[in-house]
């Protein structure tokens, strides 16, 4: 069975349409040093602080197996996953501009 991510919408606010907070920058297929693929998510809020940004790890069927969005909890996925690194990363896409500004 594949696993699946649900984006839950922000409620409306002064007429603006409901607004998913999370929004993927990045994604990556990686590969840590037992051989296992994973997926990346570089995620982000529109801000640029550090609770603005995070990374979200799924496995290969799609399940959410890690999240650095709570600094509190470290998990040591990260710390295998951390910098690019050509050997690490097997392909990597940029997602600019995929996201458009609320409808006006």
């Amino acid at each position: 069975m594949k696993g699946s991510r649900q984006f839950t919408p922000q409620p409306a606010v002064d007429g603006d349409p409901p607004l998913v907070e999370e929004k993927i920058g990045a994604l990556s297929c990686e590969r840590s040093s037992t051989g296992a693929r994973y997926i990346v998510a570089n995620m982000f809020n529109g801000g640029n602080c550090e609770e603005c940004e995070w990374q979200e790890v799924y496995d290969w069927d799609g399940k959410l197996v890690a999240s650095n969005r709570d600094r509190k909890k470290p998990d040591p996925l990260f710390k295998e996953l951390a910098g690019d690194t050509a050997e690490r990363v097997i392909g990597k896409k940029d997602l600019d501009g995929f996201y458009a500004g609320p409808p006006r």
